[in-house]
């Protein structure tokens, strides 16, 4: 496998110029070769990508719509998995297609896994190679709070067929290949596959029927073909609307390209997987933090200064020191915390705010926690300066 970095970057930034830095829904398709993938995604968001994939396409998607969250789709069709039980003859396809499927799963914010006609007993080993790329995703960002939603789209099913039924041999076979790897990996807080990524078998399962009628001629796709593809974007994109706070931009979506393709160029992708825009963010967090400390510590001194001093020097009695003093700390003690309070609101607004909101959720309570102590030991130090200040 091989990503053109620096053409994929500049052709990204190009974009970002001519668009401004969108925000994006990453969706891509997985699936066996020949399972229809690419006409899937075509029908699905009005693309234009060729049958045959190789590799992985991109195409960006304008939406109609204002009451998203994010203002483009960006799509992902991707080559179709063979899923070797590999001999050694084979285990470099295997292993460039493992890379190629976490490549476009670390992405994205939606997968479409594509099953195409036959048995799932018969397309398990294609499952391995996905749910074993989800796994190494999930390992490898747990601090990213990814949030991604899979769907599975089974296709040109018997009209007879049992639905309940099928979706519970899809659940287990899901459940047998994820224990598997689970095993493999040696990773014991995991039991099931909705413990690699959530998952209900009854609202993340779909039946596809036949794209056209079976006569041979070229039409478009059947109504029936139509309105349940309808029903896919739709119960997409209301599902990442309710899970999600914020998306990737375009900008922030070429960091994540670097980080995954460093990571996959090394032997250990999970250990090797170090996120920039976990950085980015936590570094945006802590300067933010330390200004607000700051203020805060500011507010304090300056009190002392302009109120506290004041109010000192025009007692005339130690009886109306002391009680200038108690007056002092009380209202010292209530507007800090009324300061305290209005800060955190600032940087919480300032967190709803950024694109990485998922990310930097993470540290809201933390950040409180250490306001907090922050703000105890500056009123402390500040009731040492006004016992100072009674002495003189």
């Amino acid at each position: 496998m091989n990503v053109p970095l620096i053409w994929l970057k500049a052709v990204l930034k190009k974009v970002t110029e001519i668009l401004g830095d969108k925000r994006l829904l990453t969706v891509t398709v997985l699936g066996k070769t020949g399972t229809g993938k690419s006409s899937l995604l075509n029908t699905l968001f009005g693309s234009q990508f060729p049958v045959h994939t190789k590799g992985a396409l991109m195409q960006l998607i304008p939406l109609n719509s204002q009451t998203e969250k994010f203002d483009f789709i960006l799509v992902i069709d991707t080559e179709g998995i063979h899923g070797i039980q590999a001999p050694d003859s084979n285990q470099k396809r295997k292993s460039n297609e493992i890379e190629l499927t976490t490549f476009v799963i670390g992405l994205s914010d939606a997968i479409l896994v594509n099953m195409g006609e036959g048995r799932i007993a018969e397309q398990k080993n294609a499952l391995e190679i996905v749910v074993q790329s989800l796994l190494r995703i999930k390992l490898a960002g747990k601090k990213l709070n990814l949030k991604q939603i899979c769907h599975f789209v089974l296709q040109d099913l018997p009209d007879h067929v049992d639905m309940k039924r099928e979706r519970m041999n899809l659940q287990n076979a899901l459940d047998d290949v994820a224990k598997n790897i689970i095993c493999q990996e040696k990773t014991d807080d995991l039991n099931s596959f909705k413990d690699i990524i959530d998952f209900d078998c009854n609202r993340n399962v779909w039946f596809l029927p036949l794209m056209r009628n079976t006569n041979g001629d070229v039409k478009p796709p059947t109504p029936q073909y139509g309105e349940c593809v309808n029903s896919i974007r739709d119960s997409i994109c209301r599902e990442v609307n309710e899970t999600r706070e914020s998306f990737l931009t375009i900008t922030d979506t070429i960091s994540r390209i670097e980080d995954l393709w460093n990571a996959i160029l090394k032997d250990d992708f999970v250990l090797s997987f170090c996120s920039s825009l976990e950085q980015k963010a936590y570094d945006h967090m802590e300067g933010q933090y330390q200004l607000t400390s700051w203020n805060l510590e500011k507010y304090i001194m300056e009190f002392i200064v302009n109120k506290a001093k004041q109010k000192l020097v025009i007692c005339k009695t130690r009886i109306d020191l002391e009680k200038a003093i108690q007056t002092i700390q009380i209202y010292l003690s209530e507007e800090v915390n009324k300061k305290e309070s209005n800060l955190i609101e600032n940087l919480e607004s300032l967190i709803e705010g950024s694109s990485l909101k998922d990310i930097m959720s993470q540290w809201k309570k933390g950040i409180r926690e250490r306001l907090t102590k922050d703000k105890n030991k500056y009123v402390t130090k500040a009731e040492e300066r006004i016992k100072k200040l009674k002495k003189i």
